[in-house]
């Protein structure tokens, strides 16, 4: 079973911003069309296109109860971007979630920001057809339930991120439950219980437990944060495939990149207004500067 889940941040500055053995065939009805494949074979060669793919995927989901909550979740948010779910999923080179935070300011009036925010779902290519729509339950649980951040916010701090990404709503353990629900709706129980689901049974508060556990990073992270009751040195179940390390760990990690990118980010915003350097200007500096320092040390904190 593949886990993934990263929250991209991308950055371009003009007068905006961008943060950026096989398994038996079978037929399945797909938004009535009829559809035949393999849950081994590759998800990408399973339709004659990639939306068809898609579509293959999405129409497995479907058939189970709590796959057919989420993507019904998932279309909605989709719609809030005029887009459909088509639109916001693609074949990746991983599987993941990536949001983009795009800000918009006038050089006049630099504290006046707007903030626009889009997700896109990547699906790995290398993936079979089985592993790929269990991929996509849980990339879409990310999509549609996960509130967009704004690491603009003077109250986007380390604690808040790495509850919000491992426990919060649309988090890591939120989208490992839905995957297991679409696992043991869809797949026998020789899979079902082979998985690392039983460990969990279901259960968010055992799923904080088991994420919580950090093995050799216990000691480093303890000293440091004060905020994680379940935090544990027993040896990790859960891995982020895109840091290789354990998840809390993982969003420490995101949370010092993006922050990092913020006030980069910041910075190049004063130097394209600093010819206009009206009291916003000296106002909108020493914010930045203020919280740009407190984070040094934080930057520079070395528990991975």
């Amino acid at each position: 079973m593949r886990i993934y889940m990263r929250f991209a941040v991308f950055i371009f500055f003009i007068t905006s911003q961008a943060f950026a053995g096989k398994f038996f065939d079978r037929r399945s009805k797909i938004l009535f069309k009829e559809e035949r494949y393999s849950f081994n074979e590759n998800w990408v060669k399973s339709g004659v296109n990639e939306k068809e793919s898609i579509k293959i995927l999405l129409g497995l989901i479907l058939k189970s109860g709590m796959g057919k909550k989420i993507i019904k979740k998932a279309q909605k948010r989709a719609q809030t971007y005029g887009q459909t779910l088509f639109d916001v999923i693609s074949i990746g080179e991983t599987s993941l979630t990536d949001t983009t935070l795009i800000r918009k300011f006038r050089r006049s009036g630099p504290l006046k920001v707007i903030y626009e925010t889009r997700s896109q779902v990547f699906i790995d290519k290398d993936l079979n057809v089985k592993d790929a729509a269990l991929d996509l339950a849980h990339e879409l649980t990310h999509f549609a339930l996960r509130s967009a951040f704004n690491p603009y916010s003077e109250h986007f701090g380390p604690v808040s991120f790495i509850k919000s990404t491992v426990e919060g709503t649309g988090g890591e353990i939120e989208a490992f439950l839905v995957e297991c629900a679409v696992l043991k709706d869809l797949f026998s129980s020789q899979i079902y219980f082979s998985s690392n689901c039983p460990r969990v049974g279901g259960s968010k508060k055992q799923g904080v437990v088991e994420y919580y556990k950090v093995g050799a990073f216990y000691e480093k992270f303890k000293d440091k944060f004060k905020d994680f009751p379940y935090l544990s040195p027993e040896k990790p179940l859960f891995i982020s495939s895109v840091y290789g390390i354990p998840y809390p760990i993982a969003a420490f990690r995101e949370y010092k990149s993006i922050i990092k990118k913020v006030c980069s980010n910041n910075r190049k915003q004063l130097g394209l207004i600093e010819k206009n350097k009206s009291p916003e200007f000296w106002q909108l500096k020493q914010k930045i500067e203020s919280r740009c320092q407190n984070i040094y040390s934080l930057l520079h904190m070395p528990i991975h």
